[in-house]
């Protein structure tokens, strides 16, 4: 890798003159509270929601966890507010929520909670890289390495906050599925289900990992690998920030002879199939401001699967246990760190390699290292971030746009410096020993802006060294910790 690939250099100059130009915009206030006297009470005389056409207000009353007639410590009021205000917005039901307090006396208040809805409904055309991330495409930026088609995204149906999707995507991978999510089946709002079943076909496959890097196997002629998935999902919501899912999954994949014949180990003993059932157990603890991009607060998660449990059909026999820790401080008015610690550990080793993954897929990588991938059956990964705040949350309302869901715009920019670090297990490492990046710590340091707006979409610029001192600039489109 070289220091001469630039395709940020770009978007770092599309970022700065939005920046420039968004400076000169007046900021608008989230709601406005008068100041109780310290140490009295107050009493919450009423709460009243406006904005929500469609979501049902049992559904943002779930989120609260105050009501009409409870006292409240007068220096307790405003971070019970921002606490509640952050609960209404994790649910990425709306684009923005305000709280106003009314003082009805010196002991009574009212509380007024102001929703602006987002678009539901997204009939979107699809088009996605087929690679790992869009540094790993950029390197040849072959059109024919992309996919497309339509997502039909149907959010907070029937206003309860359920989710339908449809997907159909062509291309350099096609993929055909159908889920359907609902979060409350009971009377107490604390369990749900959801339905899922996924076909994925393709002509390339990735096979074997050389030189840190994949490789693949083309075939025109047919499809090299597919894979059938069939999951139902149970989760429970102990409160608010309490989540536990249980998930029973079927899956079958099968690949082309030619690839066995490349890595007899890709299923293990020149097989062309696999099939099992697995179940998982997780848990989720979020204590976050704002999932979209946290600054405060802290999340945690832990998960045990289990793939195989010796049916006839059934040619694996697996274990995981995945855990991450992340904590966010606001360290003065415009300063915050944040660090993450996630780790995962598999068995028994060896491993099928369609089913060994350590560093560089998805969100599990080291920044600076995205242009490789990292096997091995264990891993622990660390990141840290110090951030800026550069702009300050500010909101746009304008009616230039003419559709309503879109015509509240926030915008927020933050500069910062970054150090991450991990570690892969291999067992196998002498068999695969041109993978160098296995069995030995990697480093990486940088510098990047981020710029956050609506519809929780955040997009990062990056430059980044890693330890040999390759450097580049990576471009992101989610939050990094």
């Amino acid at each position: 890798m070289t220091g001469n690939f630039r395709p940020g250099l770009l978007f770092l100059k599309l970022l700065f003159i939005s920046l420039v130009l968004l400076s000169f915009v007046p900021a608008f206030a989230q709601g406005t509270t008068d100041r109780p006297v310290p140490g009295s009470y107050i009493i919450i005389d009423s709460v009243t929601v406006t904005g929500n056409k469609l979501t049902k207000p049992y559904i943002i009353f779930r989120e609260i966890n105050f009501s009409a007639g409870d006292t409240v410590v007068a220096d307790m009021l405003d971070p019970l507010m921002e606490r509640n205000r952050s609960n209404i917005l994790n649910t990425s039901l709306f684009n923005s929520v305000e709280i106003h307090i009314r003082h009805i006396d010196s002991v009574h208040v009212s509380v007024n909670i102001f929703l602006a809805e987002r678009w539901y409904v997204w009939p979107k055309p699809l088009f996605e890289l087929a690679d790992r991330n869009f540094n790993v495409w950029w390197q040849t930026k072959e059109i024919a390495r992309t996919n497309y088609g339509l997502d039909l995204a149907m959010n907070n149906c029937r206003g309860r906050n359920e989710t339908l999707r449809l997907t159909y995507r062509i291309g350099y991978s096609q993929k055909y599925a159908l889920s359907y999510t609902i979060p409350y089946l009971s009377k107490n709002m604390s369990g749900g289900v959801s339905f899922s079943c996924s076909y994925i076909t393709g002509h390339e496959t990735s096979y074997k990992t050389y030189d840190n890097k994949l490789l693949f196997y083309n075939d025109p002629s047919r499809y090299t690998r597919s894979e059938y998935a069939y999951a139902v999902k149970y989760s429970s919501r102990a409160g608010i920030y309490n989540r536990h899912y249980l998930a029973l999954e079927y899956k079958s994949n099968i690949i082309a002879d030619s690839i066995a014949r490349l890595n007899p180990d890709y299923f293990f003993r020149g097989r062309t199939s696999q099939q099992y059932v697995s179940f998982s157990y997780l848990f989720k603890r979020d204590m976050r401001d704002y999932i979209a991009y946290p600054l405060k607060g802290y999340y945690y998660d832990f998960e045990v699967m289990k793939k195989g449990f010796g049916f006839p059909f059934e040619n694996i026999d697996l274990m995981h246990v995945v855990a991450s820790y992340k904590q966010y401080w606001q360290l003065s008015k415009r300063w915050y760190f944040a660090s993450m610690l996630k780790t995962k550990l598999s068995g028994p080793a060896p491993q099928p390699y369609f089913n060994e993954r350590g560093l560089g897929y998805g969100s599990d990588y080291v920044r600076s290292y995205e242009y490789y991938v990292v096997d091995g059956e264990n891993f622990l990964l660390m990141k840290s971030n110090l951030k800026y705040e550069l702009i300050s949350p500010h909101v746009i309302r304008t009616r230039l746009i003419p559709l309503e869901k879109f015509r509240t715009v926030p915008y927020t920019y933050y500069i910062n410096f970054f150090f991450d670090a991990g570690y892969v297990w291999e067992s196998r490492h002498a068999l695969y020993s041109t993978n160098t990046l296995t069995n030995s710590i990697l480093p990486g340091v940088g510098v990047g802006i981020d710029y956050v707006t609506y519809y929780s979409m955040v997009f990062r610029a990056e430059y980044a060294i890693n330890k040999f001192l390759e450097h580049d600039i990576f471009l992101h489109l989610s939050i990094p910790i």
